[in-house]
């Protein structure tokens, strides 16, 4: 059902945008373009995400301000909760919201004139595990081909990715489009591996469908981007950066900061996309992102800037358990709450100390579980992979709440270490994560979460992945993105940063 009720004031165009001038840019920058869109309806799968949101804002104000008359209809696996995150967007009187999967969705009703197959599989979803990350992406993207096939619409982007390349040589400074790419099949860790191959053999159904039944399928290998609408809670520099800002806290450099990244504006990425689709040739990709490199540590300056608030890895006091970078939370719980816990639903009332207790260690769990934490597979699979024959490249994630760290497979009975090595003896790591529990006399009581970042290890110390038949492979050490997780995990559950 695409009809639905919407309130009186919202059955006119989009109200005053806090976007408006970066809208304005995007409009200046596609003149001439939106003449093939007039009158016409567009069908457009991934509408809600960070993509779908910038060219839907896009559509909407160039919709009004040129009279197109043009209507969308926006295929989405959760559309009340994008209600809710953008009610502008969805209460648009020219834009219509349907419920479904990609993989299955009903054909909507009417004529189309082109398709935005935006949609992918969220890798922070804990709900979508690899297997069925695949399963989405390409029968998505089949049953989307198959739609514009049976309805005869002839002109589609598809929303690739730079992972198709594998990982960028360190001969090129930009990768051209017709570099073949370096992917591996049986890399699950990284991006350049598996999720590279999926949207690679997309790209090749695409190829497919176009020289078979004639759809213009133009592609867009899209790097890495910031805006507003970006995910914060994404393990990239630049979201750890802005949210650690935003919390009022220390910006952390992880390393030396000397590694370069490139970000692309929203409004440009949006410039980008239309343009392709607009004016792209058929069955060829191209490369959307930005040509300006930046260092990790001139990153986190460029965003302290608004913040007034830095500090980076070189700053941060040596091995020690002192930390003049603190970050400080609290969980209180009254007196007459009373929690059903997942390992202990039947917890006694008038304990609540000890209700804390089990609070951390149910949080604490989901950090130790793969199936608990699915965000953190990455960490089961690396040392998976390293006792199956594959050489790491860093430490898992999780090494950082203290060292040694160590992982055991029930299904293969392997097991894998990561140890401190201080010369040719293992050491320890205390973890940089204190937690004090406090009970009152009325009952109640209080967690209190102190996180003191400090260097992880002293700089002639080395970390040591190691397994039973496996040579010991030493890798750099972790950053604190998992403990900064842990923090804000317990913020964002009913605590309070006090520091």
């Amino acid at each position: 059902m695409e009809c639905r009720q919407r309130p009186l004031e919202n059955l006119v165009k989009l109200k005053p945008n806090h976007l408006a001038d970066d809208l304005d840019h995007i409009l200046t920058h596609t003149e001439g373009l939106w003449e093939e869109l007039r009158g016409r309806r567009i069908f457009i799968t991934g509408g809600t995400g960070f993509f779908g949101c910038w060219l839907l804002e896009s559509l909407a104000w160039a919709n009004d301000k040129l009279d197109l008359n043009v209507s969308a209809v926006v295929l989405s696996r959760n559309p009340q909760a994008f209600k809710l995150k953008a009610p502008h967007i969805y209460d648009y009187l020219a834009f219509s919201f349907i419920y479904g999967d990609i993989r299955t969705f009903s054909y909507p009703e009417g004529d189309f004139s082109h398709i935005l197959h935006l949609a992918t599989y969220d890798e922070e979803d804990g709900n979508i595990f690899p297997p069925e990350a695949l399963d989405i992406t390409l029968s998505g993207t089949k049953r989307v081909l198959e739609f514009a096939r049976d309805r005869g619409i002839k002109s589609i982007l598809f929303a690739s990715t730079g992972a198709v390349y594998g990982k960028q040589p360190p001969t090129l400074s930009h990768i051209p489009e017709d570099h073949p790419g370096i992917l591996d099949p049986f890399d699950t860790v990284s991006p350049y591996g598996t999720a590279g191959e999926m949207k690679r053999a997309a790209e090749a159904m695409c190829a497919l469908f176009g020289k078979y039944y004639g759809l213009e399928i133009k592609v867009a290998r899209c790097f890495t981007f910031i805006g507003p609408y970006m995910h914060l809670n994404k393990k990239y520099a630049i979201s750890n950066f802005i949210r650690e800002g935003l919390n009022g806290g220390p910006i952390l450099v992880n390393g030396d900061g000397t590694p370069y990244r490139s970000y692309l504006y929203a409004s440009d990425l949006a410039i980008w996309l239309w343009t392709i689709l607009l004016k792209g040739e058929s069955c060829r990709p191209y490369n959307v992102g930005s040509n300006e490199a930046i260092t990790i540590a001139d990153l986190a300056r460029t965003v302290a800037q608004s913040f007034n608030n830095i500090n980076d890895n070189r700053d941060l006091p040596a091995y020690s358990c002192f930390s003049n970078k603190a970050m400080i939370a609290q969980r209180q719980v009254p007196a007459d709450y009373h929690p059903k816990f997942k390992s202990n639903p039947n917890y006694p009332r008038g304990k609540q100390a000890m209700v804390v207790l089990e609070y951390v260690a149910e949080h604490l769990n989901n950090y130790r579980s793969a199936k608990k934490s699915p965000k953190y597979m990455g960490d089961h699979d690396l040392m998976l992979n390293f006792l199956m024959g594959q050489t790491p490249e860093a430490a898992p994630k999780r090494a950082a709440f203290g060292l040694p760290h160590n992982y055991f497979f029930s299904s293969t009975k392997m097991s894998g270490n990561v140890d401190l090595m201080d010369g040719e003896s293992k050491g320890r790591r205390g973890s940089p994560l204190f937690i004090h529990i406090q009970g009152f006399s009325d009952n109640s009581a209080c967690g209190v979460f102190t996180f003191l970042p400090a260097t992880l290890i002293p700089p002639a110390n080395k970390i040591l992945i190691s397994g039973r038949g496996r040579p010991t492979v030493k890798v750099p050490p972790p950053d604190f993105s998992a403990v900064r997780d842990y923090m804000d995990d317990l913020i964002n559950d009913g605590g309070e940063r006090i520091l």
